[in-house]
């Protein structure tokens, strides 16, 4: 009848599934869930990894809300519940970094394609432009609700330009898509004194996935 067929079910969580993200070389799905866990599965559904980035909330784990993966798929951003981004080098199989500023839930990430840069986006319509290598800090703040509104602006959507690298993309659930150039000062938000960046990724590598 033309349907599509599912070829495999997996329950990798104990809770809804928030985001789904596969590696740049389709060998590892990376799942997050409101249970409070990132689990990374192979094609056939067998786990690979389960990332905990121990986030708390008033009544135990805190949801993740959203994941994506670096160009080279070496590591993997998690925006969760507390408001908190943690990045994760699946190289060295560690936690790398987090990142602050936001006011509410991180519920949408997207990596710059040079990886220099993670842009993630709240429930209270906030979007951070984060340099992850070298020095970290947070290099641009914007609020993507006018100022007095009220209602619904959680940003949902997050895009980079793949020509543009400061050019940004985002769609929130007010209805309304904005597109934002990055190089603005930054206005508010800030990272712990003295962290340090991320080692740069070698184009086509990944995250010590099976073949």
């Amino acid at each position: 009848d033309g349907g599509a067929v599912a070829r495999r079910r997996f329950s990798p969580h104990a809770a809804q599934v928030s985001a789904l993200r596969w590696t740049a070389n389709d060998r590892v799905l990376a799942s997050s869930s409101h249970d409070g866990s990132v689990v990374l599965s192979e094609r056939d559904g067998s786990l690979f990894d389960t990332l905990r980035p121990q986030a708390r909330g008033p009544d135990g784990p805190a949801p993740v809300l959203s994941v994506t993966w670096s160009p080279a798929s070496r590591y993997l951003a998690s925006g969760s519940a507390d408001a908190l981004v943690r990045i994760f080098d699946l190289q060295k199989r560690e936690h790398a970094l987090t990142l602050r500023g936001h006011r509410a839930g991180v519920c949408a990430l997207s990596w710059s394609p040079s990886e220099v840069h993670v842009a993630s986006a709240s429930t209270a319509g906030d979007v951070i432009v984060h340099r992850v290598q070298g020095s970290v800090a947070a290099v641009c703040r914007a609020d993507t609700a006018p100022p007095g509104a009220v209602g619904d602006h959680a940003v949902r959507g997050l895009h980079w330009s793949p020509l543009h690298p400061t050019k940004l993309a985002t769609g929130s659930e007010d209805g309304v898509v904005s597109l934002w150039e990055t190089a603005a000062p930054l206005r508010g938000g800030s990272h712990a004194a003295g962290a340090a960046g991320l080692p740069h990724s070698h184009a086509q590598a990944h995250a010590h996935t099976h073949t």
